[in-house]
């Protein structure tokens, strides 16, 4: 995450660097980069996935679905808690595992 910048750093710089603006920066796009995707899949799948993503869920417990999955998606844990049904969102889930 960019907090540890050399192999000689002591423990007390390390801590210090999460306390850095560089690094909530970071946190901040990655947040926001995976409430974008949580929100477009939760679009995408709501009314073919109602297990995972749709049903009678307010739209604003789906998008945190949505941001559950694009999380676990993007650091590859994978529970396989949820997972994508339609065309479209496998498609754009298998392009975005391949994606460096």
């Amino acid at each position: 995450m960019g907090a540890a910048t050399s192999p000689a750093m002591d423990l007390g710089a390390i801590i210090k660097s999460f306390f850095s603006k560089r690094f909530w920066i970071i946190v901040l796009v990655l947040s926001v980069l995976l409430l974008i995707v949580g929100t477009i899949m939760y679009f995408v799948e709501r009314r073919s996935n109602d297990e995972n993503f749709g049903g009678e869920r307010s739209i604003i417990k789906g998008i945190g679905l949505g941001f559950w999955w694009a999380g676990v998606t993007i650091t590859t844990i994978g529970y396989g808690d949820k997972a994508p049904v339609t065309f479209g969102a496998e498609s754009s889930h298998f392009s975005g595992c391949l994606s460096p």
